[in-house]
């Protein structure tokens, strides 16, 4: 009986990290004037014990005046705060090539029924997104109390290279 119970309580964890799918949402904000199109739970690496996940959501925000912004949100989900640092907290090396990036904005974060969420956005040039869409081995650290380490996978990819053609490409 015990044999049984570890692996379906091992995937039920593995399930409940996991979240939704990989969604692209479009907002219109009637008071700051702007549109909002992102990317929502691109996961890109997850852990069961500690149960942990950590997703880079790309974004672009377009003002009524038709100023661009593009932005990488970094959300994190666990059982534990990560407490990314405010200031240069996301770190990515992109075919030998180190890029640092700033918060825009100070990192926020929420807890409730046992997990805790942090977001942070960073400022980054369409190049970065093209660059996160096509190129493969890329390294990431998000940076808080705890520094995490991973590789993107190519599934991941695939989501940010989706948003990339339909969202990016046709403004740049």
């Amino acid at each position: 009986m015990q044999k049984k119970i570890l692996p379906i309580l091992t995937l039920f964890i593995f399930a409940s990290c996991a979240g939704t799918s990989p969604t692209i949402s479009s907002d219109y904000d009637q008071f700051e004037e702007l549109h909002i199109d992102r990317v929502e739970n691109n996961i890109v690496d997850q852990t069961i014990f500690p149960v942990r996940a950590i997703y880079i959501n790309p974004m672009v925000v377009t003002r009524d005046d038709g100023t661009f912004e593009f932005l990488v949100q970094v959300k994190y989900t666990g059982t534990e705060w990560m407490f990314i640092r405010n200031g240069e907290s996301l770190q990515l090396i992109i075919s030998g090539e180190q890029y640092r990036f700033e918060t825009d904005g100070r990192p926020s974060r929420n807890s409730g029924g046992g997990t805790v969420r942090e977001y942070a956005y960073y400022q980054v040039e369409p190049e970065t997104l093209r660059r996160l869409a096509y190129d493969t081995g890329i390294q990431v650290r998000v940076s808080g109390d705890r520094s995490w380490d991973f590789e993107m996978d190519e599934s991941s990819q695939k989501i940010i290279r989706g948003f990339y053609e339909e969202y990016v490409e046709p403004i740049i």
